[in-house]
């Protein structure tokens, strides 16, 4: 199964289920047929293709994690007299997309990075015979932005002056505080204090 669809910037679910045609599994079910709800993602991402494409061809040092790709979940079938019966599972994917946006020159991209888990049951008092794929989802507020752009020299050195000036600041602040203290201790105990 391959498929695209829109998704709004809210929390949602999807899922891949067979409740809808119930009746009509339970009665190829009577005939005699069983079915597999075996499952493996091949890929499952949040953006335009040709956005992760460019991303993938400008930024070479950046690896992009897709962590559901590559989960196969299996089925576990129960001996029904001579028969074996395909056991209910639910699969509960939680994801949380991670705005980030990508920008190379005057080409700015946005796609989603995501973060998952998940979690398997095959408890018939939860999956009551059926099985699911449900993918929950969320937004997060935290949003990424990545740029690829050299530093000339010029900018280096005023980095490097920057972080010697606030280092040197920082101990000028702490040393005159130190001085401060001492002598007012010095002075209280010699009896110099006004």
């Amino acid at each position: 199964m391959k498929g695209y669809f829109k998704v709004y910037r809210v929390p949602g679910n999807f899922h891949i289920a067979s409740h809808a045609f119930g009746d009509i599994v339970m009665n190829l079910r009577r005939e005699g047929y069983s079915f597999d709800p075996s499952y493996k993602i091949n890929h499952l991402s949040f953006g335009n293709k040709e956005d992760f494409d460019y991303i993938h061809r400008s930024f070479k040092d950046l690896y992009m994690e897709h962590p559901a790709d590559g989960i196969v979940g299996e089925t576990e079938f129960l001996e029904k007299g001579d028969k074996k019966v395909p056991k209910g599972m639910k699969t509960m994917f939680y994801l949380v997309a991670v705005p980030s946006y990508f920008e190379k020159g005057l080409s700015k991209y946005h796609v989603y990075q995501l973060i998952s888990n998940y979690e398997v049951t095959t408890d018939d008092a939860k999956t009551r015979g059926e099985s699911v794929v449900m993918f929950n989802f969320e937004f997060s507020p935290i949003t990424e932005n990545i740029s690829a752009k050299n530093k000339n020299s010029i900018e280096f050195l005023i980095s490097v002056c920057a972080i010697i000036g606030g280092v040197y600041t920082i101990a000028g602040i702490v040393d005159s505080m130190i001085h401060k203290s001492v002598s007012y201790v010095f002075k209280n105990r010699i009896g110099k204090l006004s």
